[in-house]
């Protein structure tokens, strides 16, 4: 079954949201790892040393988990659009308790908003209840 262009399009950006945390998580970690001494602004703080190296991780694991969510999105939408709309929800929390007001924070909050606006539009509904349709159900299968 052909997914909707709303859930391809889901599939897409969080696949370009994945990628852009990770390598927002590795550039962190390479620069701490090279000795130098960065400072970020996250909840009205400035987080250096280790403080920077747990945000660096934080970023590389929500990075790999977008990335993951977005393959399964192609292969089992029904079970993965509730796990991929709270981890928007959670990206869009992390993204404001940076405590900054930039351009690049629009960009990060829009990008969360229009996916989960295309994750819950009526044509990724109606796809996601024909695909349970077609899939049978433990009971039905020898």
């Amino acid at each position: 079954m052909a997914l909707p262009v709303t859930l391809r399009l889901a599939r897409s950006l969080t696949a370009v949201q994945g990628g852009i945390l990770l390598l927002l998580g590795v550039f962190v970690l390479a620069l701490t790892a090279l000795g130098n001494q960065i400072s970020m602004t996250f909840a009205n703080a400035t987080i250096t040393g280790a403080g920077a190296v747990a945000i660096g991780f934080l970023y590389c694991a929500l990075g790999l988990a977008s990335l993951g969510l977005a393959v399964m999105l192609g292969r089992q939408p029904g079970r993965t659009r509730p796990v991929l709309v709270g981890l928007e929800a959670l990206l869009t929390v992390l993204f404001l308790a940076r405590g900054d007001f930039s351009f690049s924070l629009l960009v990060s909050i829009g990008l969360c908003v229009g996916i989960a606006v295309l994750l819950v539009t009526p044509s990724a509904a109606a796809a996601l209840v024909d695909a349970q349709r077609a899939t049978p159900s433990l009971k039905e299968q020898p």
